[in-house]
């Protein structure tokens, strides 16, 4: 219906965003550039329906923000919402990319990940995509280190064994009287 106005339209909305981003930058220390590049992508993905654009802007956004598991789920979701049912390579490499970067909800990005495979993907990608998350969680464990015993742990757990040897004492204090072969009621009745 206007083509070459719509295009245009679009361009100065670019130059617009553009512009937001540097103004943006300036203030706070750029905190509030990362709302500018949300608004800017989404606008690209769900009313231009431009996967390249999209991409575009979002690869400017994780660069920035790109430690967040909420800046690349709404990455991915606004790409996969335009692109092609063929571009499944293109969503698996920004989902094997995110779940490198993310450090806030790192479960969450590889949960997501095995959704879409399990959605998206064929038997066997889902199949991979688990065993990646897999060997990740592994390695993830791995590297944490093991917490150090602190004072009053190291004092419950010495007493916690005193407690123990206690009983075992009483146990063994006990064992034998009033109690014969098969005489479970703790005395020894004759008869």
């Amino acid at each position: 219906a206007g083509g070459a106005s719509d295009h245009e339209a679009w361009g100065e909305m670019r130059q617009t965003f553009e512009s937001a981003v540097e103004l943006a930058s300036k203030v706070d220390g750029g905190a509030h550039s990362s709302q500018v590049f949300l608004r800017w992508m989404r606008s690209e993905a769900y009313a231009m329906r431009d996967w390249k654009a999209a991409i575009k802007v979002g690869e400017r956004l994780v660069q920035v923000w790109g430690g967040y598991y909420n800046v690349w789920n709404a990455y991915i979701v606004a790409v996969q919402f335009c692109v092609k049912a063929d571009m499944q390579a293109t969503l698996r490499d920004l989902f094997e990319r995110a779940m490198a970067q993310v450090a806030d909800y790192p479960d969450q990005m590889r949960g997501d990940y095995v959704q879409f495979e399990r959605e998206c993907g064929t038997y066997e990608s889902w199949r991979e995509a688990q065993r990646k998350v897999q060997a990740l969680r592994e390695a993830q464990e791995a590297l944490q280190p093991q917490e150090p015993q602190t004072q009053a742990d190291a004092q419950g757990a010495e007493a916690e064994q005193a407690a123990n040897a206690g009983e075992d004492e009483v146990s063994a204090a006990g064992k034998g009287k009033g109690r014969g072969k098969g005489n479970k009621g703790g005395t020894d009745k004759k008869g």
